[in-house]
C-alpha cells in the first residue's frame, strides 16, 4: 500500500501555502528580527539583542496585560469549541 499523496495534491497546495508564506510566514519573521534591534530615539539600530523582551517580561503592566490577553484568548477559544460542541451534539 502506497501511503504518499497523489502528484495533483501537491499542485493544489502550492498557492495556499505560497499565499501563507507571503502574508504570514515573511511578516512574522520580519517581525522577529526588527523586535531584537534596539532603538535610540527615533531609529532602529541593528544589533541583536534580547533586552526588548527582558523589559517587556520585567515590566508589571506588560506582564498583566499579557496575561489578560491570554485568559481572553482561553475563554474564548473554551466557548467557541463548546458552541459548537453543543450545536453538532444537538443536532445529531
Amino acid at each position: 500500500m502506497n501511503a504518499r499523496p497523489p502528484a495533483g495534491a501537491w499542485r493544489q497546495l502550492a498557492p495556499a501555502a505560497a499565499f501563507y508564506l507571503v502574508f504570514f510566514g515573511i511578516p512574522m519573521a520580519i517581525l522577529l528580527v526588527l523586535s531584537t534591534w534596539r532603538q535610540e530615539g527615533f531609529t532602529q539600530v541593528p544589533d541583536l539583542t534580547v533586552g526588548n523582551y527582558v523589559a517587556g517580561l520585567t515590566n508589571k503592566l506588560y506582564v498583566t496585560v499579557l496575561l489578560r490577553t491570554v485568559m481572553v484568548a482561553l475563554v474564548t477559544s473554551l466557548s467557541v469549541v463548546l458552541s459548537a460542541n453543543s450545536i453538532i451534539v444537538g443536532t445529531s
